[in-house]
C-alpha cells in the first residue's frame, strides 16, 4: 500500500516532538537531581507555562530571551520560548542555584506572557465551539436573559436558577465543566450580557481544563443573569468580591503588549443617551477580546488610550450624518460589516468611513459578541461600528473596558492549581 506524503510528514513531526520530549526529560532529570518535591512541581508548572529546557555545553543558566513575549500575536507565533539552559555535566551548585530561582521565574514577565498566550488559545477554542453550536441562539435586549432547554445530551440540567426562570440568576451545579459544555452542544438562548458571561466562563474552562477548572473555582463564582444581580453576587468577573485589574480607557494594557489585552471584556456604548436610540436592544454591545495583533497594540499604545478610537467612531458617524442621504449611506455601510466590497462598488461616504476605520486598532482586535454573526467565532471592532450605524443613526458609540481578573487573580490561580495537582499526584 502506498502511503500519502502527508502521512510521512505527520510521522516525522510526531517523531520530532517525541525526540524533543525525551531530551527535555533527560535534561530535567539532571536539573532535578537532589531536588525537593516542591521544586519538581515548580518546574512542571514552568514547563506547562511554556518554559523550555535546552542543553548547554558551558553553563547552566536561565535564558529569558529578548523582546516582549506579550507582543506576540498568538501562541502559534511564539518563535522562541524562554529557556532553562542545562549543562548535564555541570556542578551540583549550578543546578541548585537555578532551582532556587523557580519561584522568581514563576512570577516573571516572561511567564505571565506565555500564560496570556495560552489564554488567547483558550479563547480561540471557546469562540469556535460557540460558533459551531447552531442551538446557541441570540435573543434581544433583556438585561441578562438566559434560558436553557432540555436535550438528550443534557437531561440532567447542569444549571439551576435562583428567582424567576429566565429573569434573575442561573448557577452551575456541581460540575462546572459540564455547565460549560451545555453552551457548546446544548440548546441555549442568551442576550448580549448573558452571552458575555458564558464566554468568559468558557474561556476560563478551556484555559484550566475540566478537572483543574472544577478545583480552582466554585459554582458561586460563575452565576449568569441580569447585571444588577450579578454585580451583587460572587461572580468572579463582575461580582462585588471579584479581584479585578482595571484599565477602562486602555492607557496601560497596550503598552504591555498585545497579549495583555486578551481576555478582557468591555462595552461599546451609545454616546448620546437613551433618547437617541431608535433600537433600544442595541443600546450597546458587551464584548470579550479574543485576540489582538501586535500592530493593534502598538497603535493603541501610541495613541495613549481609546480616546483616538472613540473620536474616529464619532467622526465616521458625522460623515454619514452630513451626507445627502444619511439613511441610505448608513444602510450601505451597515450591509458591508465585513468590509468585503471593493472601492468601486462603494459610495464616497462609504469609502470615507472605511478609511476612518482602517487602522489596525479597528481591524486587529477580534472580539466575541453574543449573536453578532451566527456561525462566526469573532469579529473586529470595525464590524460592530459599521453594523450600528444604520441601527441607531442618531448616536455615535464609544468603547471602554471592564475590570478583569485574567491578568492577576487567574494567573495566580492557574499556577496554584497546577502546582497543587502536581503535589497531590506526587504523594
Amino acid at each position: 500500500m502506498k502511503l500519502p506524503i502527508r502521512f510521512f510528514a505527520s510521522l516525522s513531526l510526531g517523531l520530532a516532538f517525541a525526540a524533543a520530549a525525551a531530551e527535555d526529560t533527560r535534561l530535567a532529570a539532571a536539573l532535578l537531581k537532589s531536588a525537593t518535591t516542591e521544586e519538581r512541581c515548580q518546574l512542571e508548572v514552568l514547563q506547562d507555562l511554556g518554559w523550555g529546557i535546552t542543553e548547554s555545553s558551558t553553563t547552566t543558566a536561565v535564558d529569558a530571551g529578548t523582546g516582549n513575549i506579550c507582543q506576540t500575536g498568538s501562541l502559534e507565533e511564539l518563535a522562541i520560548a524562554p529557556q532553562l539552559r542545562v549543562n548535564p555535566e555541570g556542578a551540583a551548585a549550578d543546578f541548585e542555584a537555578i532551582r532556587k530561582s523557580f519561584p522568581k521565574l514563576l512570577a516573571a514577565p516572561q511567564t505571565f506572557c506565555t500564560y496570556k498566550l495560552r489564554l488567547g488559545y483558550a479563547a480561540k477554542i471557546a469562540t469556535e465551539k460557540f460558533a459551531a453550536n447552531n442551538e446557541n441562539q441570540f435573543t434581544g435586549f433583556r438585561l441578562g436573559f438566559i434560558k436553557f432547554r432540555k436535550t438528550d445530551s443534557f437531561r440532567h440540567r447542569p444549571w439551576k436558577w435562583a428567582g424567576l426562570p429566565g429573569k434573575f440568576i442561573y448557577y452551575p451545579k456541581d460540575d462546572l465543566g459540564q455547565a460549560v459544555e451545555q453552551f457548546y452542544s446544548g440548546k441555549v438562548r442568551m442576550d448580549c450580557a448573558a452571552g458575555l458571561m458564558a464566554m468568559e466562563m468558557a474561556t476560563t474552562y478551556e484555559l484550566f481544563g475540566h478537572d483543574d477548572f472544577n478545583r480552582a473555582f466554585t459554582s458561586e463564582e460563575f452565576p449568569i443573569g441580569a447585571f444588577p444581580k450579578i454585580e451583587k453576587s460572587a461572580n468572579v468577573f463582575h461580582g462585588k468580591t471579584a479581584k479585578l485589574i482595571g484599565d477602562s480607557s486602555a492607557r496601560i494594557l497596550p503598552r504591555q503588549g498585545a497579549a495583555s489585552l486578551v481576555g478582557f471584556s468591555g462595552y461599546i456604548g451609545n454616546v448620546n443617551g437613551k433618547s437617541s436610540l431608535d433600537n433600544r436592544a442595541n443600546i450597546g454591545e458587551n464584548f470579550m477580546i479574543a485576540s489582538v495583533t501586535p500592530e493593534a497594540a502598538t497603535a493603541l499604545a501610541k495613541a495613549g488610550s481609546f480616546a483616538k478610537m472613540n473620536a474616529a467612531m464619532t467622526e465616521a458617524w458625522k460623515v454619514v450624518r452630513a451626507s445627502k442621504n444619511p439613511t441610505a449611506e448608513a444602510m450601505e455601510i451597515g450591509n458591508d460589516m465585513n468590509s468585503d466590497r471593493v472601492d468601486g462598488d462603494k459610495s464616497e461616504t462609504h469609502r470615507m468611513v472605511d478609511l476612518i476605520l482602517s487602522g489596525p486598532e479597528f481591524t486587529g482586535i477580534r472580539t466575541f459578541v453574543q449573536g453578532a454573526h451566527p456561525g462566526v467565532a469573532t469579529t473586529d471592532i470595525r464590524y460592530h461600528i459599521k453594523r450600528l450605524l444604520p441601527v441607531n443613526p442618531r448616536t455615535p458609540y464609544a468603547i471602554r473596558l471592564y475590570g478583569s481578573p485574567v491578568n492577576g487573580d487567574f494567573f495566580e490561580r492557574y499556577k496554584k492549581v497546577r502546582f497543587d495537582s502536581c503535589m497531590a499526584a506526587s504523594k
